[in-house]
């Protein structure tokens, strides 16, 4: 099925699945609502491994520290540590509690983490792992901060109406619902007949959009938006 899709992350993180999507017959509308501020930050000098739940703190591993054990919250992370220089990365799962519960039934598992973040985050990893026994310390290496889009651009991301808008955050969820709010009241854009996809119920909660429907994906990660998308044609086909 041929549709058209909007990808709303920032355009650095939605390469790889614009170029899925293509490959699976969409229309990928690239859509920033988000960009990632890298800050500023210290290590501490004491590192027994490294946790990543988002690909934007990648930079942040410091290159002097390849051989040191990284928990990643799940395949994307993962990989873009190991694209990093980083051969000891372990896939958490794909969501924080799969990624506790990786670290609780692993054997030996170094201390002190260090949990390199964002500055907002859904889940308190550091109060959860020391519940476990494990020692953890949080250092916020970047922010995301909302990314000015034009009415035009908005206009044509949803004219016509796109099958899908792709949502990974609460915080993108709610800039795409005031965006398209303030639009809808000085032209004629709506997404009634669109289908909004996201990561989880906590996304979900967000949206009071009137839209077609809101699907959750069932794996919290890319490939489990392409399902979601694929269960979509299959639906809209028959």
């Amino acid at each position: 099925m041929s549709g058209r899709v909007v990808l709303t992350r920032p355009r650095e993180k939605s390469r790889a699945l614009e170029h899925d999507l293509r490959q699976a017959g969409w229309e990928p509308v690239v859509l920033p609502l988000t960009h990632v501020a890298h800050q500023s930050f210290d290590l501490p000098e004491k590192i027994g491994g490294f946790i990543l739940t988002s690909p934007s703190a990648v930079f942040a591993l410091p290159q002097d520290h390849r051989d040191i054990p990284v928990f990643a919250v799940g395949a994307g992370s993962a990989a873009a540590a190991q694209s990093a220089g980083f051969s000891h990365v372990t896939n958490g799962g794909g969501d924080a509690a799969a990624l506790l519960n990786t670290l609780r039934v692993s054997k030996d598992v170094p201390q002190p983490l260090i949990w390199l973040s964002g500055e907002d985050t859904a889940t308190d990893l550091t109060a959860a792992l020391l519940e476990q026994g494990l020692a953890c310390e949080r250092v916020v290496v970047y922010r995301i901060e909302a990314q000015t889009i034009a009415d035009a651009d908005l206009q044509f991301a949803l004219s016509p109406a796109p099958d899908a808008v792709l949502l990974h955050s609460a915080r993108a969820a709610r800039l795409f619902q005031d965006r398209v709010q303030d639009l809808a009241r000085s032209k004629s854009v709506s997404v009634k007949d669109t289908t909004i996809i996201t990561l989880s119920k906590r996304i979900e909660s967000v949206i009071t959009l009137d839209c077609a429907e809101i699907r959750i994906a069932k794996k919290p990660d890319d490939a489990g938006l392409l399902a979601e998308l694929a269960a979509l044609g299959h639906k809209r086909s028959r």
